[in-house]
């Protein structure tokens, strides 16, 4: 009894396996086909018994090139090949209908044999092609014809018959790029062959279809935040993988989708339909989506859509400069059910009053200041907005920086070259970047004539022209500064310039330096044979404070220097001899 129900068990388990292998083949016995007569078999369109996944049927045949011939004794289809006045290639080719599938691949096993009127030369050729018209038909009993002799190229393919028993010759077609209607059986001579004929008594055609694959479209999508247009995502069955029974879409927990109107699940089943259709969620950020396709009583993943969620895009508006009081600004295109946050720096330059999507903003201080807004909405976004803010400032003093007099005060020679710097009235940061408009000249005290030395564009800290006084006299140098919100007051200084300056200089090497600088008499005061010694050296800013100052001795011609300390910038060195200042400028890298 025990024996019994085990073999039951056995039995069902091997139905059961079997039922779930997918198995195509279709099988032409020619040894069993007893209907063939003639001189050309194939003359007229004829059907040839087949099997088909063990089922009887029927596939057409038809000549194409030559006349084939059945073999009664050898129970087969015979085509001959051969060579004609030494380079005619003469062959038999037949065709067979037959629907090879695009991206299925196909073993095709000939049972063959050849016979070879002379034991010499290469081994006939037996040539399969797969295409999808065929060749024209041949009625004729006329022996064999000219043909296309290659053995390879686009689906062709060939082998020798290298024997005269009935052996198995295997063709693989892999993954076919389109699908194909008929298979063409061919006899090709090889160069020099002699009379040979190709005798076939079985096609095997094994099918194997492609992997089972489902995309999903689109790959990427990318969703401007606030967005509620509906996007639809579709499953592609891209080998038309039978018995698809459910599509399930995996979207995540709190995915950001509303589907039909109200928050998406975290899966949604469609049953057979491939095409989900769902809508952002109004502010929120929206999660990736993939689908699980059942088929067959298998499941199959998909690729995955990648969701990006994009900022609209979102300006500030309002008015660039504010010169005094308040303004109103406005960030526009701003998503729904975002927040916004906003600040202006530097800080202490204004005030800033928010109500929303708009805010107000008084000026307290002078520069440059810019106003963000931080919208917290799908992923967090900023947008900014410069504003010039004040006045110009007002400058209370003129300093030499560069070349100048002892202290700062003094004569100053005639054609040599003077750095200046407008020193402002207000200690302040909020303006100190601000870019403005400095005008700068100075003018005979006597004569009243004004020379402009130019116009200059930038920040204060940045702005130093260089003057040269042509000729003697007392002269007041001139600067005032000029943006959208108005002109500030003139700054005055005034110096005296001496036609007599003693010819003599100093060396400061290397110049950028990173922390040793050399400084020394140069070589033409030294050969000048001038009485004269360092007696002090100032290292200034460019504002003219000291950074460092050095006394000498007498006889001292040169000085080394350590400035590894200073961050980088420009600098001025400034050597006095006991009677007279000069001042080279150096950069500290």
């Amino acid at each position: 009894m025990t024996k019994i129900i085990s073999l039951k068990l056995y039995l069902l388990l091997f139905f059961t396996i079997c039922s779930t292998i997918t198995f195509s083949q279709t099988v032409i016995n020619y040894q069993t086909w007893t209907s063939s007569s003639g001189c050309n078999i194939f003359g007229a369109l004829t059907n040839v018994p087949a099997t088909v996944n063990g089922t009887n049927g029927n596939i057409a045949h038809l000549t194409a090139i030559g006349q084939p011939t059945y073999d009664n004794v050898n129970k087969s289809v015979n085509l001959v090949s051969q060579i004609v006045s030494g380079s005619q290639n003469q062959g038999t080719e037949y065709r067979t209908t037959l629907n090879f599938k695009a991206s299925h691949s196909y073993k095709i096993t000939i049972n063959a044999a050849r016979i070879m009127s002379q034991q010499t030369g290469a081994n006939v050729l037996l040539r399969l092609d797969l295409n999808n018209g065929g060749s024209g038909g041949n009625t004729l009993c006329n022996g064999t014809g000219l043909i296309d002799a290659s053995g390879s190229g686009n689906l062709k393919q060939s082998l020798q018959i290298i024997s005269t028993s009935f052996s198995d010759y295997v063709f693989n077609y892999n993954s076919l790029s389109a699908a194909q209607t008929y298979l063409m059986v061919g006899s090709i001579p090889p160069t020099g062959s002699v009379y040979q004929t190709i005798l076939i008594r079985k096609i095997t055609i094994e099918e194997t279809p492609p992997p089972v694959t489902f995309t999903l479209s689109p790959l990427t999508s990318s969703i401007v935040c606030g967005s509620t247009t509906a996007q639809t995502f579709t499953v592609t069955n891209v080998h038309n993988t039978p018995n698809v029974t459910s599509h399930l879409w995996n979207l995540g927990a709190s995915n950001g989708w509303l589907y039909n109107g109200n928050p998406a699940p975290q899966t949604i089943s469609t049953g057979t339909s491939n095409i989900l259709t769902l809508n952002p969620d109004c502010g929120a950020t929206q999660k990736n989506i993939s689908v699980t396709i059942s088929a067959g009583g298998n499941n199959y993943n998909t690729n995955t859509s990648t969701v990006s969620v994009t900022p609209p895009s979102m300006t500030i508006t309002g008015n660039a400069t504010l010169c005094s009081g308040s303004e109103t600004y406005t960030l526009n295109n701003v998503p729904c059910n975002a927040s916004v946050t906003w600040s202006a720096t530097p800080a202490g330059a204004v005030n800033v009053t928010p109500y929303g999507n708009t805010v107000t903003v008084t000026q307290l201080g002078r520069g440059d200041v810019t106003l963000t807004a931080l919208i917290n909405a799908c992923n967090d976004a900023t947008v900014s907005k410069t504003i010039s803010v004040g006045p110009p400032p007002v400058f209370n003093n003129i300093l030499c920086v560069g070349y100048c007099p002892s202290g700062f005060s003094g004569n100053y020679c005639t054609n040599t070259n003077y750095v200046f710097f407008a020193s402002p009235s207000e200690n302040s940061v909020f303006w100190a970047s601000q870019s403005l408009t400095y005008y700068w000249s100075y003018s005979d005290v006597w004569t009243n004539q004004t020379t402009n030395v130019g116009t200059y564009y930038g920040s204060f800290v940045n702005i130093q022209p260089t003057l040269n006084f042509p000729q003697a006299g007392d002269y007041n140098i001139q600067v005032v500064a000029q943006n959208q919100c108005g002109t500030s007051s003139v700054a005055q200084y005034r110096v005296t310039v001496v036609d007599y300056c003693s010819g003599w200089g100093f060396t400061a090497s290397p110049n950028p330096a990173n922390s040793i600088v050399e400084v020394a008499l140069d070589e033409q005061t030294i050969k000048n044979e001038i009485k004269m010694d360092i007696k002090e050296i100032q290292i200034t800013d460019k504002r003219g404070n000291t950074i460092k100052q050095f006394k000498y001795g007498p006889n001292n011609k040169r000085a080394i220097i350590n400035i590894s300390s200073f961050k980088a910038d420009m600098y001025f060195i400034r050597v006095f001899n006991g009677k007279e200042w000069k001042t080279e400028s150096i950069f500290k890298k």
